[in-house]
């Protein structure tokens, strides 16, 4: 009897070993074979809700799904390498667990990860190649498209990653997603379409974007703040979509962009608040064409264009504009302009073109070129509160 009993206790202590030593620590997975599991598969198998796995330095040759609320660990985000080409690599599927320190590798036709509802974490991997970057018309040396990171209708935050040389970030479906604290290079940028309420994009590096940074064409509110643009390359952000579809209405502040053809573009059905953002050496730094537009408290200097604005009730007010060829340009509408500064402007200050009937009160026009332009055909409102130089 005594020997039965010892059986029974051996037996079950075999059984319940691979529980033991997820309760102790974390389930180690190591390519040597000295640790729990070879793959990280077989170890997502083992796990149960609250358990971490940490995988030891090496490439691993595999595609894996997380459903569970875990978290999934490497070593060293630079020696810790997921790769596996013509594949999803990582897809979290109703978890809201944290995937972190690890490198996701591919190629043109890599998905690098995929969030499908759940409100997991996603900080400190690298997504290096995954996908291709879109030029605008469509992706390099291929009309598809690999992305780096799809979210759909998930919570998801995705915070201090780094995008190398691949697909966008696309925000789809509903989510409700904080992207905060990444660094962008060479390529890869943000997509907000059919986005949740509530979206931040906050603190990101966006640098060597072939088209656009940030990207918005959805419905929806959405908080672009504290970004860095540089170089920006095409279009710093977008906001609008040429479909009809209104109400577009990001707020777009203390964000900085340089370089780009259009520091901010909104086309057609985007009405958002830019506050507060800084805008250098871009070719146009704000252009809003379409809608109405709330534009206040910008600084921007030594573009080919500050504000250019079209058709739409724009209201205006506070910025600074600096240097550069034009400072404000009103193509059409009859935007409010209250409390802006231009300066040193090489042609005109502020130009009011033939369609366009503004209303100008306690701005200032001085040191540029002409200071203020008024085409024949313009009914513009300007009283005396304006300081118009005669210089």
């Amino acid at each position: 009897a005594a020997t039965l009993l010892l059986l029974v206790a051996l037996a079950a202590a075999g059984a319940g070993a691979q529980r033991l030593f997820a309760a102790d620590g974390p389930i180690i997975v190591a390519q040597d074979g000295s640790g729990h599991h070879a793959t990280i598969g077989e170890a997502i198998a083992a796990a149960e809700a609250g358990d971490e796995i940490l995988v030891e330095v090496g490439t691993y040759a595999e595609s894996i799904t997380i459903d569970k609320d875990i978290t999934l660990r490497g070593e060293d985000r630079d020696s810790v390498v997921l790769e596996l080409t013509d594949a999803v690599l990582v897809t979290l599927a109703e978890s809201n667990g944290e995937v972190a320190d690890l490198k996701l590798r591919g190629d043109a036709s890599t998905q690098g990860m995929t969030v499908q509802g759940g409100a997991p974490t996603i900080t400190n991997v690298t997504f290096d190649g995954t996908g291709r970057p879109w030029n605008g018309e469509f992706c390099l040396e291929d009309e598809s498209c690999g992305v780096s990171l799809v979210l759909d209708g998930t919570d998801a935050q995705v915070i201090g990653n780094r995008f190398l040389a691949g697909g966008e970030i696309g925000v789809h479906a509903g989510s409700t997603a904080v992207i905060e604290d990444n660094v962008f290079e060479g390529g890869p940028h943000i997509y907000l379409e059919s986005i949740g309420p509530d979206v931040v994009v906050r603190g990101n590096h966006i640098s060597g974007t072939l088209d656009r940074g940030i990207g918005m064409s959805s419905a929806g509110s959405v908080l672009i703040e504290d970004n860095l643009i540089s170089p920006a390359q095409g279009v710093g952000i977008r906001v609008g979509r040429t479909t009809g579809a209104m109400g577009y209405e990001p707020t777009i502040r203390g964000n900085t962009i340089e370089g780009a053809d259009y520091g901010i573009e909104v086309t057609e059905g985007g009405e958002p608040v830019i506050e507060g953002n800084t805008f250098s050496d871009n070719s146009i730094a704000v252009s809003a064409t379409q809608a109405a537009s709330e534009i206040r408290g910008n600084t921007l200097m030594e573009s080919n264009t500050g504000l250019l604005l079209g058709a739409g009730d724009h209201v205006v007010t506070d910025n600074t504009i600096t240097g550069g060829r034009a400072g404000i340009t009103t193509t059409g509408g009859a935007a409010q302009l209250s409390g802006n500064t231009v300066e040193g402007a090489s042609n005109r200050g502020i130009a009011i073109g033939s369609d366009a009937s503004p209303v100008l009160r306690d701005n200032r026009a001085c040191g540029n070129g002409e200071n203020v332009w008024v085409a024949d055909t313009a009914k513009p409102d300007i009283d005396d509160s304006n300081e118009i130089c005669e210089d």
